[in-house]
């Protein structure tokens, strides 16, 4: 059974270098669970220029010797809701994946 480790990235201008700010957290492989895999981990993002920044997720099966590329969704900051989300998911051509999607929750502060 594979490893996923979803990777999440947020990318955004800060007002004062007048460049584009990079920010990447790593979830926790799950061994042995690639159909159901629970991570329970929160990540907090400072997010200055919210029409510019973007929420990239990604799902990586982790191996010994490199991680291969599963699926991805990246999503502006400006379009996410509060609440409980499914989140579709994408593969490297940009198809939507049937029936993957990460469920995640999302909290503006």
């Amino acid at each position: 059974m594979p490893t996923t480790r979803p990777r999440r990235k947020r990318w955004g201008k800060n007002r004062k270098v007048s460049s584009i700010q990079h920010q990447q957290y790593f979830f926790f492989s799950v061994n042995d669970n690639g159909f159901n895999p629970h991570f329970g981990e929160a990540f907090t993002f400072n997010v200055t220029v919210p029409e510019l920044a973007l929420l990239r997720l990604v799902v990586m099966d982790k191996d010994v010797d490199n991680d291969d590329f599963i699926a991805t969704h990246t999503v502006p900051i400006t379009s996410l809701q509060e609440g409980y989300r499914h989140v579709t998911l994408f593969d490297y051509q940009h198809h939507e994946i049937p029936l993957a999607a990460i469920y995640v929750h999302v909290k503006f502060d």
